[in-house]
């Protein structure tokens, strides 16, 4: 803006025509030509002081007080007649003879009556929220305003550094406890502190908005604000917090119509044992494999809301890490059920690429975030993979080649066998597998759509193809190869 102070002069305070726009400024006590002289055209005057000037305050234009902000008042300088312009304030004045902050009996009204839209960070606290009219206006010597904002906060500490209630997530009936810190710099108690809340459904909580409850009176330092509801109803919640100080109504967040989502009501997803023959007490079959061979996990998840979960998995340790991390399997839905309240099984085929004893453990995570482990803790034995049967099968010449966006693999096979090939990762992780089955001797191939298990397709970059037989008398053959895919 283009604040200034004109006082005292013969002439008009400011000259000036159409195309100009005087802001914030105080044009005060000028001599017979008047505050604001306008030629040939009026200026445009926003959020300006234009007081007691002896030619009139507005010269050859219209009057323009209590129009766009602008006032008629006096200014109450510190001392205009010496020229120190700072502006009277109970709460603080800049003394250029001090160089000190002192307090006067009376405060300007041109403090915190600049354009709200003019820029006011540079003037000390408290400010007021808004910028001063005058020559100090959003300067470090701008007098200083109780007429301010209250400030809401989170409160921090345990669970409180980024949002305002804890938990985040509990089953229903337990006590969601909402929180939020509520400041003023000028001391000021707040007239109110209200939560509003507001169902899953989008609708208000019966009694909305609640009166939050105090814990202290330092309002300048900051006081927690607190309510504890019990909630009953499944899904997230949302809500907002408004208080209210002077003529300042703050509100977090800060849109009139936006709410802050959270908590959620919600019980824990289970998992538990498919109950089919085989899988009765754990999750595997076979518990004992040979080498480059399928084994097949099963569990079922449920969850008493209903709830679908947003992910199933498999964690597999190798033996060759028995006490790292585990690889993750996802794992597919078995058939078309919906009923998750009573259970719904899910699978995963693993390729056996390790001689030893294996371990695994199922995971599962509802779309909350709420989890469930099987089992809890700790982890279950299996399988354990042996050497191949030894008995001979020639499988030889393997070669895989991309083909567009799909890849065949070739290969020359010694005897009738089942065939069964599988796409990896370099991690050794199952990215598909190839429909074979059996097939005669001679050079066969089989041709992969180049998609994972979820029908998309994989990236460009270095996969593996084992490619295993098994013949008819139990003797096995197993050959890897790689294959580039470039998109």
């Amino acid at each position: 803006g283009n604040q200034c102070t004109n006082t005292g002069g013969e002439g008009a305070g400011i000259f000036a025509s159409s195309g100009a726009t005087i802001r914030n400024c105080i044009i005060a006590f000028n001599g017979p030509g008047g505050g604001i002289f306008a030629y040939p055209d009026a200026p445009v005057v926003r959020f300006c002081d234009v007081y007691n000037n002896e030619g009139g305050d507005y010269r050859n234009m219209a009057d323009r007080t209590g129009l766009n902000g602008n006032i008629r008042a006096n200014p109450l300088f510190a001392s205009g007649a010496t020229g120190d312009y700072h502006l009277k304030s109970q709460y603080g004045r800049s003394d250029p003879a001090t160089k000190t902050w002192v307090k006067d009996t009376v405060t300007s009204p041109c403090i915190n009556a600049g354009d709200p839209g003019s820029p006011y960070s540079k003037e000390p606290a408290p400010n007021g929220g808004r910028v001063n009219m005058g020559r100090y206006a959003n300067t470090a010597q701008a007098s200083k305003s109780d007429h301010q904002p209250p400030l809401l906060y989170w409160p921090g500490g345990s669970g409180y550094t980024s949002d305002g209630v804890q938990p985040d997530q509990a089953p229903p009936g337990s006590n969601f406890t909402f929180k939020v810190r509520y400041r003023h710099y000028g001391n000021k108690a707040p007239s109110w502190v209200r939560l509003y809340l507001w169902k899953p459904n989008g609708s208000p909580v019966g009694g909305s908005p609640f009166t939050m409850t105090a814990a202290g009176s330092s309002w300048s330092a900051g006081v927690v604000f607190a309510k504890s509801l019990s909630l009953d109803a499944h899904g997230q919640y949302c809500y907002a917090i408004e208080t209210r100080a002077d003529t300042w109504t703050v509100r977090l967040p800060p849109s009139e119509t936006g709410k802050i989502p959270g908590p959620v009501v919600n019980r824990l997803p289970v998992l538990t044992w498919d109950g089919r023959a085989g899988y009765v007490s754990d999750g595997l079959e076979p518990h004992s494999q040979v080498l480059y061979e399928d084994v097949v996990f099963r569990v079922k998840y449920a969850d008493p809301d209903g709830d679908p979960p947003a992910s199933v998995d498999t964690l597999f340790w190798e033996p060759s890490d028995p006490d790292g991390d585990p690889w993750e399997a996802g794992m597919y839905k078995e058939g078309t059920s919906t009923d998750y309240q009573h259970g719904v099984p899910y699978y995963r085929k693993v390729f056996c690429t390790e001689v030893g004893v294996h371990h695994y453990a199922f995971q599962a995570q509802d779309q909350w975030g709420a989890t469930a482990r099987l089992p809890a803790t700790g982890k279950m034995n299996g399988p354990t993979v042996t050497g191949s049967s030894g008995a001979s099968l020639a499988l030889t010449s393997v070669v895989a080649q991309q083909m567009g966006n799909a890849a065949v693999v070739t290969y020359t096979l010694g005897g009738e066998a089942e065939v069964q090939a599988t796409v990896l990762n370099l991690a050794g992780r199952i990215i598909a597998e190839i429909p074979a089955g059996r097939q005669e001797a001679g050079v066969r191939n089989l041709r992969w759509n180049g998609r994972n298990q979820a029908g998309n397709l994989v990236p460009a970059g270095l996969y593996l193809v084992c490619v295993s037989a098994r013949a008819p008398d139990g003797a096995s053959a197993q050959a890897i190869c790689p294959l580039v895919l470039r998109r």
